[in-house]
């Protein structure tokens, strides 16, 4: 019997999957930020509506009409001076940004937390790449998230520091906001780059919606040369959806459109840049949507400002549409609260760390939906009592923070203190990319014997997609113990050709 329910749900296609989830899976605390609300934006049956390139729909390759219209209207709405769809998701954008303004042979200043999809960008190029380490969030000294500690803001004078020693950078790129939702001050990290005649690109794609509605302001308003955003992540267009805008005279809009010719499909779905175009006129006509967003996420902090156990990362500095609730200190992970909710509760997260959980909430969120999730979390902080730290993990902070600052911080997202360095948790970059990608490899555990031997493989959990190892680069201890916790938390490792994640192919040479 039990086989043969396991047949059936095998037979059921991915059709009647999607609408069983539809009608009875856990509410969506995950993008696609449309929530799955039909009263937010309405079309019809997706078969009725799929075409090609026809006579009066226009060419996303050669736009000259209704195309050109909409992509206008997203200029407009940003206050870009040119943008374009993207149908490929933002890393089509992303890799076109990097192809269109970094230099042949340069090097590109590139945040640790950016994406994967920036470190295909600079293989596919043969760019080298410069490290720039975000600062760490901190509370009294120690990092927020627990082990797998928490990336924060972009230091500007890190990057000057950057700019003055190697004029061969061509290009910066960074993050924001973040996953977890931190948001850089671009305006001065602009003002640097722009003083080194320096482009800066930011992966804005958790952030479509900044500057509407009461939320922070986007890059664009910063003064970022080129932005990249994901209209599906937080906003009310379908997944796969996105738009690159660039301003300013170090873009150049011409190789900028070249390069999206080579990323994007020939065969563009009209389906995706109705979305597109159905999300931009919702947005010029009305943003109230984004402010009733915005204030149910004020309803919804003011209502679990109280918890005692688990942690809510504060909303100031950041965007505060991404819930982060820490579980370091109550004796659980971040993938059992993960578990918790979704069977017990009915809700599905964005993403479970080893130390903590992502809620992603969007403009098609419903109030009585964060108000029963508030109650939830206030449920859960009872249960779990005092959250006294087990004694391993005691353990286990002493030893990963020897130097504490004499004086507490005062809030979460200031900068780096005393006794962490700059370098800390970055391994040592020994071959580019595609330089790695040349040399003869073989395979071996991933474990103690690892250390110091040269990675040919990603090593990243998923999601967020931000590696812990790349290729080229030398292993460290640090970088095991924060792949065996992500192991152990049962978090996805992508980039290894060893799925279980207890191998990795690594160069025959032991270093240059």
């Amino acid at each position: 019997m039990i086989a043969s329910v396991a047949l059936q749900g095998k037979n059921r296609s991915l059709a009647e999957r999607l609408e069983e989830h539809r009608d009875s899976g856990p509410y969506p605390l995950h993008m696609p930020g449309h929530k799955r609300n039909t009263d937010l934006c309405k079309m019809g049956n997706p078969y009725g509506l799929d075409i090609t390139e026809i006579e009066g729909f226009d060419d996303l390759h050669a736009p000259e009409g209704i195309l050109k219209e909409g992509m206008e209207r997203a200029a407009r709405l940003y206050r870009a001076d040119r943008s374009w769809y993207l149908i490929n998701g933002s890393t089509a954008g992303i890799l076109a940004g990097i192809t269109a303004l970094a230099k042949p042979g340069s090097s590109v200043l590139t945040a640790r937390n950016c994406h994967r999809s920036v470190f295909h960008a600079l293989l596919i190029n043969r760019l080298d790449r410069e490290n720039l380490m975000p600062d760490m969030l901190r509370e009294n000294g120690i990092k927020v998230g627990g082990s797998c500690a928490i990336c924060g803001t972009i230091n500007k004078k890190v990057v000057e520091k950057h700019l003055e020693q190697n004029n061969n950078i061509s290009l910066v790129v960074i993050t924001s906001p973040t996953y977890e939702g931190v948001i850089s001050d671009i305006p001065a990290i602009a003002e640097v780059c722009h003083a080194y005649g320096v482009p800066l690109m930011v992966d804005e794609a958790h952030g479509a919606h900044l500057g509407f509605g009461g939320f922070p302001d986007g890059a664009l308003a910063g003064g970022a040369d080129l932005v990249v955003q994901s209209l599906h992540k937080t906003l009310s267009a379908f997944t796969q959806t996105g738009l690159l805008h660039v301003q300013g005279n170090l873009a150049d809009p011409e190789k900028v459109k070249q390069a999206l010719d080579i990323y994007q499909t020939s065969s563009p779905s009209y389906i995706l840049m109705a979305g597109i175009d159905t999300c931009l006129r919702k947005m010029e006509e009305d943003t109230g949507f984004i402010c009733s967003w915005r204030e149910m996420l004020d309803v919804f902090y003011e209502e679990t400002k109280h918890l005692q156990n688990l942690q809510l990362l504060p909303a100031e500095g950041r965007d505060p549409s991404k819930l982060v609730i820490l579980t370091a200190g109550t004796g659980h992970s971040g993938p059992e609260l993960d578990s918790l909710l979704r069977e017990q509760y009915g809700f599905e997260l964005e993403m479970a760390a080893a130390d903590y959980v992502i809620a992603m909430t969007g403009a098609g969120d419903r109030p009585e939906a964060l108000h029963r999730f508030a109650e939830a979390l206030k449920e859960i902080d009872r249960t779990w009592g005092e959250g006294k730290k087990r004694p391993d993990q005691e353990e286990k902070a002493e030893k990963r923070l020897p130097d504490r600052p004499e004086e507490p911080q005062k809030t979460l997202l200031t900068g780096r203190q005393k006794g962490f360095p700059e370098s800390q948790n970055c391994p040592e970059q020994i071959y580019s990319l595609w330089e790695a990608q040349q040399l003869p490899g073989e395979v071996i555990p991933l474990d103690e014997a690892a250390v110091g031997r040269i990675s040919l493989e990603f090593a990243l959990p998923y999601p967020p997609g931000i590696p812990l190892l790349a290729p080229g680069e030398r292993i460290t201890l640090d970088s095991l113990e924060q792949l065996d916790k992500a192991r152990r938390a049962g978090i996805p490792l992508r980039g290894l050709t060893d799925r279980t994640g207890k191998t990795i192919r690594v160069s025959r040479h032991r270093a240059r």
